[in-house]
């Protein structure tokens, strides 16, 4: 190896400690770097954003370091392994396994973008698979935190500050619709910490002195259900369905897992620091398609910056793959609304605070110009289970009560109003 093969490899893996040391060792190497007289902006300019000073705790244990793989890594290849990885594990299409790993690759990367999306798992039900991406996505993540179903604000703003993270949040429900204090302080910082410059302020020590708490990191979130809008705005959803019996998986072992996924990581943290800065310069002019709003071209950039350079002829289907993914996203946004909307009709026209799902089904299917009627795909118009279906994506369950001797299971009105007041707002006013 010559002197200037020396050199690169020396950058290289001063790159790949700065990326994955814990805080006491990258600032040792900024001291030692700054001993020799280079000065904080030429250390930029080498390793980028990501030699920002941060805390000087020491990080957990659980953030291992990963050894580079010894040889150049194609792109290509590295894509086309991960992807058969997941697909090993979770039944998921294969549009959106695209997505997750070009989202994967970006979180190595991300304090070179003006934005950094959140990757949010939805379902509908139990038992579709979300855990079960989570854990396969943190066998590849930059410094990944264990999956967690509930966190405080302040242990995850100093988490985020000391050690910039991957953060992993399971089952987070609560997140849908803030009801406690905490949840209002998490959903906080989750909305702010899509960005760079993000931070929170809280006061601290004795003398309860202002300090600002960066939140800006990868975060992958998963829940039954939705979250609220303004955090599903900041995302990349995929939506988990439980799997058929023709659609297999094999089993997941945590620690066969992860030892076949080391070569894959040291591969990860190889391609990364030789293509950091050429994924930076394709972020800096790549162009959004024109099909996404200006929220969704802010999340998809970054990843449609890493397959650029990653694996070129993968772009078009990653491109198509937004679209599928986002129309969807609108489709369920415009059928969701629409059907309540309609039973805000059907709960005014009647004045009622009560009505049985068969009933309510009775009068959605006799609107003209919707699709109540025909719904499904033999045409045998919305079921219970489907009515069921589309409502619990707001938080909206249906009761039992007694009329008479009879059981009765319906929806009560006091059961909306949370999910008209956010997505009918204009309309809330009742006439009952």
């Amino acid at each position: 190896m010559g002197a200037q093969g020396k050199l690169d490899d020396l950058l290289r893996r001063l790159e790949v400690a700065m990326l994955q040391g814990s805080a006491s060792e990258r600032d040792g190497v900024r001291r030692r770097l700054r001993g020799l007289g280079v000065s904080k902006e030429v250390m930029r300019a080498i390793f980028g954003a990501g030699v920002d000073e941060r805390a000087n705790d020491e990080a957990p244990a659980f953030f291992a370091t990963v050894e580079p793989w010894d040889e150049v890594v194609d792109g290509l290849n590295l894509v086309k392994d991960l992807d058969t990885f997941v697909g090993r594990y979770v039944v998921l299409d294969a549009s959106q396994r695209l997505a997750v790993i070009a989202w994967i690759l970006a979180a190595w990367m991300d304090e070179g973008f003006a934005q950094f999306g959140y990757l949010v798992i939805v379902s509908v039900e139990k038992r579709s698979g979300k855990t079960r991406l989570i854990e396969v996505i943190w066998l590849f993540a930059p410094r990944p935190l264990p999956p967690a179903p509930s966190m405080s604000p302040a242990a995850l703003f100093r988490l985020i500050e000391n050690h910039h993270p991957t953060v992993f949040i399971d089952e987070a429900q609560g997140l849908a619709s803030p009801r406690t204090e905490s949840q209002e302080a998490l959903n906080e910082i989750l909305c702010a910490g899509v960005r760079p410059n993000a931070v929170v302020f809280r006061c601290v020590g004795d003398e309860h002195e202002p300090m600002a708490f960066r939140v800006y990191c990868p975060k992958v979130i998963a829940l039954i259900g939705r979250l609220n809008e303004v955090l599903e705005d900041r995302s990349i959803v995929i939506r988990m369905r439980r799997k058929k019996k023709d659609e297999k998986a094999h089993p997941f072992r945590p620690r066969r897992a992860e030892e076949e996924a080391q070569d894959l990581r040291r591969r990860i943290v190889r391609w990364v620091a030789d293509n950091r800065a050429a994924v930076e310069q394709a972020y800096s002019v790549i162009a959004a398609p024109e099909f996404l709003n200006d929220r969704a071209a802010e999340n998809w950039t970054p990843v449609l910056a890493v397959m650029q350079v990653a694996a070129p002829s993968r772009v078009p289907e990653l491109i198509e793959d937004a679209k599928e993914i986002e129309v969807e996203e609108a489709k369920d946004d415009s059928i969701g609304v629409q059907l309540l909307s309609d039973i805000l009709e059907t709960f005014d026209s009647l004045r009622a605070e009560k009505l049985s799902t068969k009933f309510l089904l009775s009068r959605l299917k006799q609107l003209d110009e919707r699709p109540w009627a025909t719904w499904g795909h033999g045409g045998e118009g919305l079921t219970p289970h489907a009515l069921a279906r589309i409502l619990r994506g707001f938080e909206i369950e249906p009761e039992k009560w007694r009329e008479g001797e009879a059981g009765v299971r319906g929806y009560r009105r006091n059961a909306f109003e949370d999910a008209w007041a956010r997505y009918l707002p204009g309309r809330r006013e009742s006439k009952a």
